[in-house]
């Protein structure tokens, strides 16, 4: 019988698998460098681009601050003339109030009545003074009862005085002038 000796063939066989899984390594080994650097440059583009739109957001909030805190200057602004033109309305209407108050007494005043005193506080008119009969009283109460910014007239005090020949009535009366529309 012939002996053959394989020893030769597998050692040959082993260099050859070695060889194989040698280059197999390094292929793998160079697909998985260049992976990871395609993951790389893609997770590295994804980061640009969200701070772009980061940074895009941002510059949009600062011009809307902007804009808020213009608006709100303006507002303020307005607010202060709107305070302002509200207070010249308000001492215009004031004038006109005693303006009218006066117009009124004037044109309701009888002849033989004399007026010694007017008070006003808020809305409220207090008138003072003399007359010869108790019917002047009574008529001027009448005609500033019809005048149409006051309402009807009160009349808290009155008194008799002689002096002389001619009795004097002193009258107090409270007024409610009406407000403004």
């Amino acid at each position: 019988m012939i002996k053959i000796n394989l020893l030769p063939w597998r050692e040959q066989a082993r260099r050859a698998k070695k060889i194989r899984f040698a280059i197999f390594l390094g292929i793998f080994l160079v697909l998985t460098f260049v992976m990871l650097i395609f993951v790389h440059m893609y997770v590295s583009g994804w980061i640009t681009a969200q701070q772009q739109r980061s940074a895009y957001l941002q510059s949009e909030i600062d011009a809307s601050q902007l804009v808020l805190t213009d608006l709100k200057s303006q507002k303020n602004k307005e607010s202060a003339l709107t305070s302002q033109l509200n207070f010249v309305m308000d001492l215009r209407a004031k004038g006109f109030r005693a303006i009218g108050l006066l117009t009124a007494l004037v044109k309701a005043v009888p002849q033989s009545l004399s007026i010694d005193k007017i008070l006003r506080r808020g809305n409220t008119v207090y008138i003072g003074g003399r007359a010869e009969s108790d019917l002047e009283i009574t008529l001027f109460m009448k005609n500033l009862g019809t005048e149409g910014s006051f309402n009807p007239p009160v009349l808290t005090e009155i008194t008799t005085q002689q002096s002389g020949l001619i009795k004097e009535r002193h009258f107090q009366m409270k007024i409610e002038q009406q407000e403004l529309k």
